[in-house]
């Protein structure tokens, strides 16, 4: 089994963080960004679409990458969450297990024959349940997913169509009513 060893953040800018992600994305071909990256820690990486990029990473902290680049004409557009100091604490731990289990239960709908919206709508039901496990939530799960009180901790989609565009429309587009 290939591990690669983890490599600590801890007292390293934001910025910093960023610039070696710039590096590889270039030493791979990729020339161009997708969009501006997010690389936060801490507190930042709680505000949607954050991107000052400019603090210290500590020691404890989460390190929150949203980044993408653009290869061969198509963009691409991934987030990941990980640990600065390459260990999760037992709190940290835990939301991270919901957040993978709900990853993992969302690409088993990604499959032919699923609307776009089934992944995501999996993904929510877990963390969800997950967070209400957790005492975050209070509330039964069906009564907090339409009341849709878990939107001030988890205001977006799990998802977005991607490819030429890092937010292409795919099938959502308007349908214009031609006279």
């Amino acid at each position: 089994m290939h591990t690669k060893k983890f490599y600590s953040t801890v007292g390293m800018y934001e910025y910093e963080l960023e610039a070696k992600l710039l590096y590889e994305f270039n030493k791979n071909g990729a020339r161009e960004v997708s969009y501006k990256s997010i690389v936060v820690s801490a507190e930042n990486s709680c505000a949607l679409h954050y991107s000052k990029n400019n603090s210290i990473v500590r020691n404890g902290d989460l390190v929150l990458i949203d980044a993408g680049c653009e290869l061969d004409n198509y963009a691409s557009d991934i987030t990941r969450t990980f640990p600065a100091n390459g260990k999760f604490s037992s709190c940290q731990l835990n939301l991270y297990e919901i957040v993978l289990e709900a990853q993992k239960a969302a690409i088993e709908k990604a499959i032919a024959g699923n609307n776009f919206r089934q992944p995501h709508e999996e993904a929510l039901k877990i963390i969800v349940q997950g967070l209400i496990d957790e005492k975050i939530l209070n509330g039964g799960l069906d009564e907090i997913i339409e009341t849709e009180e878990y939107k001030n901790i988890f205001p977006h989609s799990t998802s977005h169509w991607i490819g030429i565009d890092v937010h292409d429309v795919g099938n959502l587009s308007i349908q214009i009513k031609w006279r």
